[in-house]
């Protein structure tokens, strides 16, 4: 925006009397000042507030004025007299002197010993470390003063005169890179600070004022076709500007242009960062552009300023969006810090924009740039048409590339492939090497449903995804033998859960193959090296059976400790194919691996031989047959030692299938006699009731009794015999007494007094003699109580006379002095050992105490009672025998 400044009467159109009233020759700006020499010698600075204070600085026209960007120093080019037309003075802007004027650095008289010292000066320009500085002049000579402004400068010529002016002077600042560019109204030269030997870079000039260098110190330069740049290697690019120039100046990023048309001056301020033009304006006759403050003043020869004021970037924005230069916008905003989101609501806008002229594939290109701002379901809702299926491909494979889908896009996305028919796209896409981010099981999925088989595998096998593989292979390309393939590929954990999920499928389909794997995984198995993905039908995929069992032996011999799964765990396969698992997996495990197995293996292994089902369409005589065989494997299998049965379990079939010797050997194995004894019963074996009894009798003497009750019960005459033998065994052991073998088989009616009058004839005598041997017994104990009473009162009540005349110990005639015992030995007192014991009866006396020691000491040792009570034939006499040593006396 331009604005005329003005004076504060009020009138809008009045200029400020300041510009008008200076009679400006040169100007610049820098420090916070608009700065203006004059013919009069006077610096004029101009503040914010357009007051103006001015110093002296030469006695007549300043011709030119630099202020360095970098350090407060005002460099300025005037007349002091004829003599001296050309005077450089360096400014110290910060420090003054007491009249307020800037101190003055240094004051440098130049001569140019080519030339009359009355030649114009056309241009200047100094470095920032003032190490250096050029003038140029109208006869093309230009003069360099080195060795340090502001001490000890020297001068010399670095160009003679060919009167071509010099119109342009700048430095290029890269270190000892460092360079000096000149140009002419017919050349463009850079001298190398290292050397100033002039390098012509371009035949072609400029005029007055229509070069400069920019922030980044390249040159550039205005002619009528065009405004060019320069480095110190030579012209690099070219911005086609048509018209003739007038004067060039910088501001910020921008190229200020002044130029000729007709009887107008334009102004054209590009923005050369973003590109666009920012600003376009006339005016007349303008003499100066300056800037300063963010703000940029024009000067015409009128005395009018003009302020040029930059307009806001949102302002910029909307002028941008209305002309629907969006690409413009987005470097603007780009150039501006704005923040992302910002930035792709200006890319949304631009693809509406495209969109809304039907050019979807360029709107596309913008919407791709959105991701990660905008919503992924705008742009998609925008081409779900048919039509525009591959521009949605488009915008879905970008999402995935910048890892921002989800599992719906990548359904989307395979739709799209698959519906293309897009093979090549949908091979891109799956390749572990391409980069894109996507749902795993989303993408198997969409492959599985549009029917891309192999593209499904490929994705499952080169993400280890084994369940997904085998589940394509199974359950729609139904290859079975290329699963079994695939699965002896794997670890050990993984190929057995694998089997447990499919084994049934592919016992179903190939039952001989997979039960050869089985057999393996269950054994000894190792995982092969090969490509599974390929299919190879003529190798075999499991190791063969019959290497197996030198295989574990050599492994064994080794102390290679062998991996395998556990038989149990693919019982559940062979439903309905028992006999491969009967004949096959059971047995193979069984016979070939000598560790225990567990015990469903070998429950479920003791009912497929038990069962008959299978053979009920057999003739009865091969039937009978192949069960005897069955028979005997389960009897062998019971027998195994290694076999670790649920016994409650084996016991159960064995009694479910009818299985005798299964069932009498799990309760012989349980030690259950009783029950072996109830079977007999069951099946009216007598014989083998009685050997029965015979054989598990001695550990449960109450099998007889109970067998005699069985036999009391059976009808007729038909057990006279097994009752006498069973009478004979339980008088042998007195395992009864008459009384209760008469109320026993006081419920045979068929039993006569004859049958058992041996039994109680005996049973009666052996009695009566044991009645008589305890009565004698009595007497005989009650006879030697009354003697032992009558001894024991004799020694209370009478004396005692020792007879005895010599020692018990040494036989020699007793002597004084001597001790003697009740137990009429006696001792010379030199002879004994302990004066209390008598050495005769010492031995049987400690025998005696150790006795009733250690019947004191058996009081509280009830178990071992209970347990001789348990054990012996009769409790009573037991009981007795323990009250009799006194041991219930104390408690």
């Amino acid at each position: 925006q331009s604005k005329l400044i003005t004076a504060d009467d009020g009138n809008p159109d009045e200029p400020l009397p300041l510009f008008k009233e200076l009679s400006i020759t040169s100007s610049a700006s820098g420090h916070g000042y608009l700065i203006f020499g004059d013919d009069q010698g006077f610096v004029n600075l101009v503040q914010r507030d357009f007051t103006a204070k001015a110093f002296q600085a030469h006695k007549s026209t300043v011709q030119s004025i630099q202020h360095l960007k970098g350090r407060p120093v005002l460099i300025t080019l005037g007349a002091e007299d004829e003599a001296l037309p050309h005077t450089i003075k360096l400014w110290d802007m910060e420090k003054e002197e007491r009249s307020g004027d800037p101190i003055c650095l240094k004051t440098i008289v130049h001569l140019n010993p080519k030339t009359s010292n009355i030649m114009p000066v056309t241009c200047m320009s100094a470095r920032e470390n003032l190490s250096e500085m050029a003038i140029g002049y109208c006869d093309g000579s230009i003069l360099l003063i080195y060795n340090d402004i502001t001490g000890n400068a020297k001068q010399k010529l670095i160009r003679s005169a060919d009167e071509i002016p010099v119109t342009v002077l700048g430095w290029k600042e890269a270190g000892r890179n460092s360079a000096l560019f000149a140009v002419t109204t017919n050349s463009v030269s850079v001298f190398p600070v290292s050397s100033f030997q002039e390098e012509e870079i371009d035949a072609h000039g400029c005029e007055l004022e229509c070069g400069l260098t920019n922030d980044e110190c390249d040159l550039i330069v205005g002619r009528p076709e065009a405004i060019y740049f320069y480095s110190p290697e030579g012209r690099g690019p070219c911005l086609a500007f048509d018209g003739e120039k007038k004067k060039l100046a910088w501001f910020r990023n921008n190229l200020i242009v002044v130029g000729i048309s007709q009887n107008w001056n334009t102004i054209n301020i590009y923005d050369m960062k973003n590109k666009f033009t920012a600003f376009t304006g006339k005016f007349q006759n303008i003499t100066h552009v300056l800037t300063e403050w963010g703000l940029i003043f024009v000067l015409t020869r009128s005395g009018k300023a003009y302020q040029l004021t930059e307009t806001d970037t949102q302002t910029k924005l909307e002028t941008l969006y209305m002309k629907h230069n969006y690409q413009l916008a987005i470097n603007l905003a780009s150039s501006q810090q704005y923040d992302y989101n910002s930035i792709v609501d200006i890319y949304r806008k631009y693809g509406d924009h495209l969109y809304g002229k039907g050019d979807y594939d360029a709107a596309v290109s913008q919407y791709v740039k959105t991701i990660g701002g905008l919503e992924p379901s705008y742009v998609i809702r925008k081409f779900l048409d048919a039509q525009q299926i591959h521009n949605l491909t488009s915008y879905l494979q970008a999402l995935h590339e910048k890892n921002k889908a989800n599992a719906d896009h990548t359904t989307l996305l395979l739709n799209c492939y698959t519906k293309l028919k897009d093979v090549k796209k949908l091979d891109e896409f799956i390749k572990t090497d391409s980069g894109y981010k996507f749902d795993l099981g989303t993408a198997i999925k969409v492959c599985r449903q549009a029917g891309y088989y192999d593209h499904a595998l490929l994705l499952a096998r080169t993400h280890g995804k084994h369940e997904w593989y085998l589940k394509i292979l199974l359950e729609d390309s139904k290859d079975y033998e290329r699963a079994i393939e695939y699965i002896s590929t794997l670890e050990l954990k993984e190929a057995e859960q694998n089997m447990k999920q499919y084994g049934k499928a592919m016992i179903n389909a190939l039952p001989e193959r997979t039960t050869e794997f089985l057999k393996s995984l269950c054994t000894f198995y190792v995982p092969k090296k090969s490509d599974f993905g390929e299919k190879k039908p003529e190798t075999s995929s499991v190791v063969p059976s019959s290497l197996l069992a030198d295989l574990d032996q050599m492994l064994a011999a080794e102390g290679v400790e062998e991996v395998k799964a556990s038989a149990e765990e693919f019982i559940h396969i062979f439903m309905n194919n028992e006999e491969w698992l009967t004949r096959t997996i059971l047995e193979y495990v069984i016979e070939k691996d000598d560790s225990k197995q567990q015990g469903a293996v070998y429950d479920t292994l003791l009912e497929l031989y038990l069962q008959d089902d299978d053979l009920i369409d057999l003739e009865p005589e091969i039937r009978q047959q192949k069960l005897n065989e069955r028979h005997e494997k389960a009897k062998k299998l019971l027998a195994d030692e290694r076999a670790e049965f649920d016994d409650h379990h084996a016991l159960a079939l064995c009694r479910q299938y009818s299985f005798k010797a299964g069932t009498l050997y799990l309760y012989k194995r349980q030690q259950m006699f009783n029950e072996i004894v109830e079977y007999h019963m069951e099946h009216n074996e007598y014989k083998e009731l009685i050997q029965a009894c015979k054989k598990y009798g001695g550990a449960d003497p109450n099998l007889w009794v109970q067998t005699l009750s069985y036999f009391s019960m059976k009808p007729g005459e038909q057990c006279h015999n097994e009752i006498s033998m069973v009478l004979d065994h339980i008088d042998k052991d007195n395992l009864l007494p008459p009384l209760l073998v008469l109320q026993i088989l006081r419920h045979k009616k068929t039993a006569t007094l004859g049958a058992i009058k041996k039994f109680i004839v005996r049973r009666l005598m052996e009695d009566q003699d044991q009645i008589t041997s305890v009565q004698q017994q009595i007497r005989d104990n009650t006879k030697n109580t009354e003697d032992m009473k009558k001894e024991i009162k004799k020694l209370r009540t009478t004396a005692c006379i020792f007879k005895l005349n010599k020692c018990t110990h040494c036989n020699q005639p007793l002597d004084l002095p001597a001790v003697h015992f009740l137990c009429m030995h006696s001792y010379h007192a030199r002879c004994m050992t302990d004066e209390n014991v008598c050495d005769a009866c010492a031995e049987e006396n400690r025998h005696v105490l150790e006795i009733k020691r250690s019947l004191e000491a058996n009081v509280g040792k009830h178990d071992q009672f209970f347990k001789q009570l348990k054990e012996s034939p009769d409790g009573f006499s037991t009981a007795a025998e323990y009250f009799g040593r006194g041991i219930f006396n104390k408690t």
